[in-house]
């Protein structure tokens, strides 16, 4: 898993759909994109939006610190996948027992939360980036790369 931390809050990602964790990235601005949508950084040739997740989740920005971090996720339909760059405070890979998950809170307004797991620190809430990014932010990604060709570690991660 990937732990993320996002205004102290410690979150979990499933490690199989991260790309790569970099660290805080120049960002680009870019003109009325959805508030969470910070801009977007040049990742390996490919421009790449970037989603802060604190001002998803709280309403403010990531604090910029050295442990800060941006995870590269892979959001979409699998023949059309794009790329985003979640940025949060903080962000370490570790190795959960996701047998012992445990349910969280069920909530309508929150899909993308999760089971809750523990890594002897405390409990983490599982989430999930492309329910997390919602209907906005994910149509925002897959129509400005309509006419781009796919992404190509996409297409490496799927044998072609």
């Amino acid at each position: 898993m990937v732990v993320l931390t996002v205004a102290g809050q410690r979150h979990a990602l499933n490690a199989a759909g991260v790309v790569e964790v970099l660290p805080w990235l120049p960002v680009a601005s870019l003109v009325l994109a959805p508030p969470a949508v910070v801009g977007v950084i040049d990742y390996r040739g490919t421009v790449v939006p970037v989603v802060d997740l604190c001002r998803l989740l709280v309403g403010r920005d990531c604090r910029r610190w050295l442990a800060s971090r941006m995870a590269v996720v892979r959001v979409g339909p699998p023949a059309r996948h794009r790329l985003v760059a979640l940025l949060a405070e903080g962000c370490t890979l570790t190795r959960l027992d996701t047998a012992s998950a445990q349910p969280g809170l069920h909530r309508p307004d929150a899909p993308f939360l999760g089971p809750l797991l523990n890594d002897g620190d405390g409990l983490l809430q599982s989430i999930d980036p492309e329910q997390l990014l919602g209907a906005e932010i994910i149509d925002a990604v897959l129509s400005a790369a309509a006419d781009l060709p796919p992404d190509p570690l996409s297409a490496q991660a799927h044998g072609r």
